[in-house]
């Protein structure tokens, strides 16, 4: 049962019955409450008038809901016997995901964990300090704020291409790599995770084909960061002897794109050093 009290002066308002004993708190959103019972059940409730929003169970097995519920306002999120962690559609009542195995290991030791939601409003502050910090020319302390971001949101693509730049501006190549290729596991044609891994190898010198490959993947995609990819990819083909190719890479973007001027200088420097190396 949940019990509604008066702020102003801790009187009951109203009783709600959820059919089941209740060990844990309610979270609270919208004015409506959510909470697991020990009859094996997730409820929402409405605590203006105490209607019943929807019931939640777990179709394959049968077990009650221990911990206290969390949300923000989307996702409502707890802890079964089952040792997994369910989020479940606030509006819905339907099951989002859950995510038996990457908790289980941390609360072993203790026997118990705590949850805790961040909105993405939240993350996406992260991420804006931690691009500010990395303009401030502190990428260690950017790349902490970055692996935070991405302990919430592990598939955000932009997350780990920030990451892998940051780890790149301190010299930590193979966790920058390892960055970027994550972001492309997750998003195949990302054209910043493209073009930066491509600079990346190209730095190292030793993969120049790979390094190619990806350059030229984000070259043929259209939109404001074209250029800086066709300037990869004209000074990897610059690093393979490929220096007619490179100067019509270069000259291409120059006369295709609108570009920062910081890039078109970059472009035209490109071209300045194929054209003196062509036959």
């Amino acid at each position: 049962m949940l019990r509604v009290v008066s702020l102003a002066d801790g009187s009951e308002l109203r009783k709600i019955h959820l059919g089941g004993y209740v060990g844990a708190s309610p979270a609270l959103a919208g004015g409506r409450a959510f909470v697991g019972t020990f009859e094996n059940e997730v409820r929402a409730v409405e605590l203006e008038s105490g209607k019943l929003l929807w019931t939640y169970s777990n179709p394959e097995r049968q077990f009650p809901y221990l911990s206290s519920a969390a949300t923000d306002g989307k996702l409502v999120v707890l802890g079964g016997r089952d040792k997994t962690v369910h989020a479940i559609d606030v509006s819905t009542g339907k099951a989002r995901w859950t995510r038996p195995e990457s908790l289980e290991a941390s609360w072993k030791p203790a026997g118990h964990a705590l949850l805790v939601v961040r909105p993405r409003a939240t993350t996406d502050a992260t991420l804006a300090r931690a691009l500010a910090l990395e303009g401030e020319g502190r990428p260690q302390e950017a790349a902490a704020l970055y692996r935070q971001v991405l302990l919430v949101r592990p598939d955000s693509v932009r997350a780990w291409v920030d990451l892998g730049n940051a780890e790149a501006d301190q010299g930590t190549r193979a966790a920058a790599e390892a960055a970027y290729r994550r972001a492309l596991e997750i998003a195949r044609d990302d054209q910043g995770a493209l073009n930066n891994l491509a600079w990346l190898l190209l730095a190292e010198g030793t993969r120049l084909e790979e390094a190619e490959e990806l350059a030229a993947r984000a070259a043929n995609q259209p939109g404001p960061d074209r250029p800086s990819a066709q300037d990869t990819l004209g000074r990897i083909q610059l690093a393979r002897g490929r220096c007619a190719e490179a100067a019509r890479t270069f000259r291409e973007a120059l006369a295709a794109e609108p570009a920062s001027e910081t890039t078109r200088a970059g472009l035209r420097d490109g071209l300045q050093r194929a054209e003196r190396c062509a036959p």
